[in-house]
């Protein structure tokens, strides 16, 4: 029963992770507002991080930033590293220090989403020389329109949230 739970509890995730990429990927580019989509898949790892802890944050971040890296078309790992770190250490935060709701989690969505738009503007702004406030304003834009969505992304991974064995036990 255990490992059915645990098979279950993977696959949801993995539908999740899907799901996000897939609207991240293949809808959003239509619906670009001032030239500038959202990014969902570092909502998504802010959420798994802050209600399923350090091991299930870091282990949804690989996954999430090979996507984005892929997505954004970013030099392999340099989000797969950033999402990772950032869900081992927000989940490690989530079980000791802050608490698991909905104030952690829109924390946690604006230091991932402000990490990631440095992290994709970082060559921008040291080899390609372009003009810091450019690159703010863009932030900026990204940062705002990605935290609309955060809301859809939080009921989501919520919904994915540890659930005692016990009570998913059925007897026949």
């Amino acid at each position: 029963m255990k490992k059915r739970f645990i098979l279950i509890g993977l696959l949801l995730h993995a539908i999740v992770l899907v799901a996000l990429y897939s609207v991240q990927t293949f809808v959003f580019p239509y619906l670009s507002v001032t030239g500038v989509r959202p990014a969902l898949l570092p909502l998504g790892v802010a959420g798994v991080a802050v209600f399923e802890g350090s091991s299930r944050g870091g282990l949804f971040g690989l996954f999430a930033g090979i996507l984005c890296d892929i997505s954004f078309n970013q030099p392999i790992s340099s989000l797969t590293l950033l999402l990772t770190l950032f869900g081992i250490t927000a989940g490690f935060l989530s079980d000791i220090v802050i608490a698991r709701g909905f104030p952690s989690y829109i924390v946690c969505c604006a230091i991932v989403l402000a990490l990631t738009e440095f992290t994709q503007m970082f060559a921008l702004l040291f080899f390609e020389k372009l003009p810091i406030p450019l690159l703010m304003k863009t932030a900026a834009q990204r940062m705002l329109y990605s935290m609309v969505f955060s809301l859809p992304v939080y009921f989501a991974v919520k919904s994915l949230g540890r659930r005692d064995l016990s009570e998913n036990r059925r007897t026949f």
